[in-house]
């Protein structure tokens, strides 16, 4: 059977049977058998402990590259699996391990960082990301004061969103960043052709229809 619960939870469980003493009603509400709990308040090191002998990589070298996925998420550049393994891989073989990473390297890897999570990137426009700043953006919401503004019907007032399909674009979608985002946003690469979808709605949730812009001089 899959294990359903993280090293948090058990940590945060064995806290509470210690103030408790209600071991099984505490072991039910973590969903944590109560053997497993009963021998880890009797002193049983965590797994991650036990077999730390058996990682590929150490647990120091686990911990920098935590790390480095919290650094490249704050960047905009929340890694993927496969760029997470290859990195790992490449760190074993300096080591003189040429041996593959296992197919569930990266399930382990997860389930001793908890604080880490696969999502979907939200792809997001390099300039975008690196511009819209608080001190950029604030000043805007004064234009709502002006009186010719606010004297707008809100009819008459849209918002207009644009998407878009890039061409030639075929990376994974799904990165590894922290959990505690419930979405991730990703820089996406310039410098490719793109189809754009212009979309507009009004305050009155009136749509108009949605506007499509093609590179080049013409269409055919």
């Amino acid at each position: 059977m899959a294990i359903s619960y993280t090293e948090e939870d058990l940590r945060k469980a064995c806290d509470e049977a210690q103030r408790t003493r209600r071991l099984r009603s505490v072991a039910r509400r973590w969903a944590i058998p109560p053997a497993t709990l009963y021998h880890r308040l009797n002193g049983a090191l965590p797994r991650s402990v036990t077999h730390k002998d058996q990682q590929r990589l150490s647990i120091t070298q686990e911990s920098h590259l935590a790390n480095w996925i919290r650094i490249q998420q704050a960047a905009g550049c929340p890694p993927t699996h496969s760029q997470i393994q290859g990195l790992a891989s490449r760190v074993i073989n300096q080591r003189g391990d040429p041996k593959p990473l296992n197919i569930r390297w990266m399930a382990g890897f997860l389930n001793r960082h908890p604080f880490l999570k696969t999502q979907r990137a939200k792809s997001v426009d390099s300039v975008r990301m690196n511009y819209a700043t608080e001190a950029k953006i604030r000043p805007w919401f004064n234009l709502f004061k002006i009186p010719e503004i606010k004297a707008i019907r809100p009819e008459n007032r849209y918002n207009k969103d644009k998407a878009g399909i890039i061409e030639g674009l075929r990376t994974n979608s799904l990165i590894i960043g922290t959990s505690k985002h419930k979405a991730l946003k990703k820089k996406k690469a310039r410098g490719r052709t793109w189809t754009s979808f212009i979309k507009c709605i009004s305050a009155t949730s009136q749509f108009l229809p949605p506007l499509m812009i093609f590179k080049g001089k013409s269409v055919q």
